[in-house]
């Protein structure tokens, strides 16, 4: 057995936690203000439709998807050129939005900008070791996720209050499907890069995708209900932090208490994946322009940081905005190699 080659478990989980990737700190958000019954066919809505790009998706990979773009050398930098400006808002978004979290929740005496260098070069770190490595890592790290989720939930059921989810109601004018599709299946297509020649068994990598694209749905689902449960629908729609503010409630026997600081690891460990593939891809990218190899990494982190610099704010609308064009762009190459 090649243990070069990428396993289907693996790249299930690696799946997983790219469709995490803006759950904690962005998509909880976007359903405040939103009765249960909305939040929940808002997600149904996503989960149909992204299905169906699921198999857009897997229909993509190649043994070499970055030099099948098109036979056109225009158009193909053209394409290259939107692959790279959607990787780099991922990493900026992420990058930005951990480090927002860890200041306000961790270590607000230290200036947000030293978090963000910090957190780039830890995944600059594992992103350098290729992206089998990240692979492994996810694996590694999936089984910590699992834990902090049980601790999470098994803790804090007692805090949990039926009554807050009435009432049953729907408001379609608030269903709000599209940004927690686009955020959460486009990072998966930065996985394209991975030759199909290098991952064993790719009719069982396809259902392991199928697999831990529905149990990311469960578990959002179920994720957000259960935070809405304890805070109530009121205190969920003013929080900053909702899912932060549900680990603060846990207390484990009285001993344990305000475990927030350590269970946090979850949002840290999305993140941690989302920018190493991230780094990983747009290295690939710029290799396949310009073949400079692990110095890619280094303008690309330079690239990212002085972005980093200069933002203070984010919008959330431009990255939907960036991410639509981003797997458009992707879907296209599906389009002209069928056709060509």
């Amino acid at each position: 057995m090649n243990k070069e080659k990428y396993t289907s478990l693996e790249l299930g989980i690696l799946i997983f936690f790219l469709l995490n990737s803006f759950t904690s700190t962005i998509l909880i958000n976007s359903f405040k203000n939103m009765s249960s019954l909305t939040i929940t066919v808002s997600i149904l809505i996503s989960f149909l439709i992204g299905f169906i790009l699921l198999k857009f998706f897997s229909s993509l990979f190649t043994d070499c998807f970055l030099e099948n773009l098109s036979k056109s050398k225009i158009f193909k930098n053209v394409i290259k050129m939107i692959f790279m400006i959607g990787g780099i808002s991922i990493a900026v978004y992420s990058i930005f939005n951990l480090s927002l979290v860890i200041k306000d929740i961790i270590l607000p005496n230290m200036s947000q900008k030293i978090i963000e260098l910090t957190f780039l070069i830890l995944a600059s770190i594992l992103a350098l070791k290729g992206m089998k490595s990240i692979s492994i890592a996810a694996s590694l790290m999936f089984l910590v996720y699992v834990i902090v989720v049980i601790i999470n939930s098994s803790f804090n059921l007692f805090n949990v209050v039926t009554i807050n989810l009435l009432p049953i109601s729907i408001d379609f004018d608030k269903i709000n499907f599209y940004q927690l599709l686009i955020l959460s299946i486009a990072p998966i297509f930065m996985l394209l890069i991975i030759p199909k020649k290098e991952i064993m068994n790719f009719k069982g990598f396809k259902k392991y995708s199928y697999l831990f694209y529905i149990i990311f749905y469960i578990y959002f689902i179920v994720k957000i209900l259960f935070i809405i449960s304890i805070l109530g629908e009121k205190y969920f729609s003013i929080m900053n932090y909702p899912y932060i503010e549900v680990l603060k409630m846990i207390n484990i026997f009285n001993f344990f208490e305000r475990l927030e600081e350590i269970l946090i690891i979850n949002i840290f460990i999305e993140n941690l994946i989302v920018l190493a593939v991230s780094l990983n891809y747009l290295s690939s990218i710029v290799n396949s322009i310009y073949n400079i190899d692990k110095k890619a990494y280094i303008l690309i982190d330079i690239i990212i940081f002085l972005f980093l610099i200069k933002l203070d704010v984010v919008s959330n609308s431009l990255l939907t905005i960036i991410l639509t064009i981003f797997v458009l762009a992707n879907i296209i190459t599906y389009k002209r190699k069928y056709r060509e």
